[in-house]
Protein backbone atom coordinates (compact mmCIF):
# COMPACT_ATOMS: atom_id res chain seq x y z
CA UNK A 1 0.00 0.00 0.00
CA UNK A 2 1.33 3.46 -0.84
CA UNK A 3 2.20 5.13 2.42
CA UNK A 4 3.69 8.36 1.13
CA UNK A 5 3.07 10.53 -1.93
CA UNK A 6 5.45 13.31 -2.94
CA UNK A 7 4.86 16.18 -5.33
CA UNK A 8 8.38 17.52 -4.90
CA UNK A 9 11.65 15.81 -4.08
CA UNK A 10 12.64 17.32 -0.72
CA UNK A 11 12.10 14.08 1.27
CA UNK A 12 12.86 11.58 -1.52
CA UNK A 13 16.33 10.55 -0.30
CA UNK A 14 15.10 10.07 3.28
CA UNK A 15 12.29 7.78 2.17
CA UNK A 16 14.56 5.67 -0.04
CA UNK A 17 17.13 5.42 2.76
CA UNK A 18 14.35 4.26 5.11
CA UNK A 19 13.60 1.30 2.84
CA UNK A 20 10.62 2.55 0.87
CA UNK A 21 10.12 1.45 -2.73
CA UNK A 22 9.62 4.25 -5.22
CA UNK A 23 7.01 4.27 -7.99
CA UNK A 24 7.41 7.32 -10.22
CA UNK A 25 4.52 8.13 -12.54
CA UNK A 26 3.60 10.89 -14.95
CA UNK A 27 0.36 12.29 -13.53
CA UNK A 28 -1.40 12.19 -16.90
CA UNK A 29 -0.76 8.42 -17.12
CA UNK A 30 -2.19 7.48 -13.71
CA UNK A 31 -5.31 5.31 -13.95
CA UNK A 32 -8.05 4.26 -11.53
CA UNK A 33 -6.73 0.69 -11.58
CA UNK A 34 -3.19 1.83 -10.76
CA UNK A 35 -4.40 3.86 -7.78
CA UNK A 36 -6.61 1.01 -6.55
CA UNK A 37 -3.57 -1.29 -6.59
CA UNK A 38 -1.26 1.22 -4.91
CA UNK A 39 -3.71 2.01 -2.14
CA UNK A 40 -5.41 -1.41 -1.94
CA UNK A 41 -8.70 0.44 -2.20
CA UNK A 42 -11.03 -0.44 -5.09
CA UNK A 43 -12.98 2.78 -4.54
CA UNK A 44 -9.95 5.02 -5.23
CA UNK A 45 -10.42 6.98 -8.44
CA UNK A 46 -8.27 9.46 -10.30
CA UNK A 47 -10.92 12.15 -9.74
CA UNK A 48 -10.76 11.73 -5.95
CA UNK A 49 -6.99 11.45 -5.96
CA UNK A 50 -6.36 14.54 -8.09
CA UNK A 51 -8.84 16.62 -6.09
CA UNK A 52 -6.79 15.78 -3.01
CA UNK A 53 -3.49 16.50 -4.79
CA UNK A 54 -4.71 19.88 -6.01
CA UNK A 55 -6.04 20.79 -2.56
CA UNK A 56 -2.51 20.26 -1.17
CA UNK A 57 -0.64 21.77 -4.10
CA UNK A 58 -2.44 24.51 -6.05
CA UNK A 59 0.31 24.68 -8.71
CA UNK A 60 -0.10 21.03 -9.66
CA UNK A 61 -0.55 20.40 -13.39
CA UNK A 62 -1.94 16.97 -14.30
CA UNK A 63 -0.63 17.15 -17.87
CA UNK A 64 2.99 18.00 -16.97
CA UNK A 65 3.82 16.99 -13.39
CA UNK A 66 5.22 13.80 -11.93
CA UNK A 67 4.10 12.07 -8.73
CA UNK A 68 6.33 9.84 -6.63
CA UNK A 69 4.58 7.11 -4.64
CA UNK A 70 6.44 5.36 -1.82
CA UNK A 71 5.43 2.01 -0.42
CA UNK A 72 6.91 -0.44 2.04
CA UNK A 73 5.49 -3.29 -0.04
CA UNK A 74 7.46 -4.33 -3.11
CA UNK A 75 5.30 -3.85 -6.23
CA UNK A 76 7.48 -4.93 -9.18
CA UNK A 77 4.67 -4.61 -11.73
CA UNK A 78 4.27 -0.92 -10.87
CA UNK A 79 7.92 0.07 -10.63
CA UNK A 80 8.30 0.38 -14.39
CA UNK A 81 8.53 4.14 -14.42
CA UNK A 82 6.93 6.16 -17.18
CA UNK A 83 10.27 7.72 -18.06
Amino acid sequence: MATRVLYNLKRRKDLIDDGYFEVKKQAANITDLMLARLYKDPTMTTDRFFKSVISHNNDFNIEEDVIWFYTTEFKPAMIDHDF
